[in-house]
């Protein structure tokens, strides 16, 4: 456990910076260049772009896990909730991340809605907690989360995603930890009813930008196959595949950063009848 706190100081300098908050895990949008601002093919996750929400036709359930370069300490888990009702869709979500240490916990509620045919919106309101250690326990905030699509035509949708618009921090005794604000722009083309072209470009405040994009094929209807490259000067690799029997499927995406190693991402899904 001493080798992977010290491994993670590496990785993650900012020791007042809360580092995974802001990384709603999405294994499809994972392999597709780690791009979760605009829609993809099917939607069958709570989406990071709450306003992807709204495009959803079933109630489902969902959790997901991730992990960075095969450190347990990096692992991270979530579950989720989308419902869709007469007047928009509701979902819920719940993750975690950490180890004996410290610990981020995120607990959301959000509700969007789609006035067809023209853009669909979403809010969500974020309860943010941080374990700091045994003795000091737990900081926590709330914080606010905005999207929006416009869709010009039925094969073209262009997205927009504010993660913390509220500019939150979590103030403790002695420090206060800084919580990302995270704009993305998406663009995503379907070229066919199986194809799907993505690329997205991302801007935390005190970070450089980033860009990403993919490409997401059907070739059958119970397989989808993604790839995709994202980063700034590093070029990050990702590749994923995904299985839909119907009511039920599961997705996997890994990434390969050449200086960092291997990420991966795994969901699971159930998805419930049309109502």
């Amino acid at each position: 456990m001493k080798r992977s706190f010290f491994l993670l100081l590496i990785i993650f300098p900012h020791c007042f910076y809360a580092m995974e908050l802001g990384n709603r895990i999405d294994p499809v949008g994972f392999a597709i260049g780690k791009t979760n601002a605009s829609a993809n093919i099917n939607q069958n996750y709570v989406p990071y772009n709450q306003a992807v929400a709204a495009l959803c036709e079933s109630t489902i359930i969902q959790t997901t896990y991730s992990n960075s370069y095969f450190l347990p300490s990096l692992g991270r888990g979530q579950l989720g909730l989308v419902y869709p009702c007469k007047f928009g869709t509701w979902c819920a979500s719940i993750d975690y991340y950490g180890f004996s240490e410290y610990g981020e916990i995120s607990a959301g509620i959000a509700f969007s809605r789609w006035f067809k045919p023209y853009f669909s919106i979403g809010l969500e309101l974020d309860y943010i907690g941080v374990l700091l250690s045994k003795d000091e326990g737990v900081a926590s905030t709330a914080s606010v989360q905005f999207g929006m699509i416009v869709f010009p035509t039925r094969a073209l949708n262009i997205s927009i995603h504010a993660y913390n618009l509220s500019f939150s921090s979590i103030h403790c005794t002695n420090s206060k930890i800084r919580i990302p604000s995270i704009f993305k722009i998406g663009i995503s083309y379907k070229f066919e009813k199986n194809i799907l072209l993505k690329f997205e470009i991302s801007k935390e405040l005190t970070s450089p930008i980033l860009i990403g994009g993919g490409i997401e094929y059907e070739p059958i209807k119970i397989v989808t196959i993604r790839a995709g490259l994202c980063g700034q000067k590093n070029l990050v690799s990702t590749l994923g595949i995904g299985l839909n029997f119907k009511s039920f499927g599961c997705d996997f995406g890994v990434s390969y950063d050449t200086k960092l190693g291997v990420s991966s991402a795994f969901g699971l899904y159930y998805k419930f009848k049309k109502r």
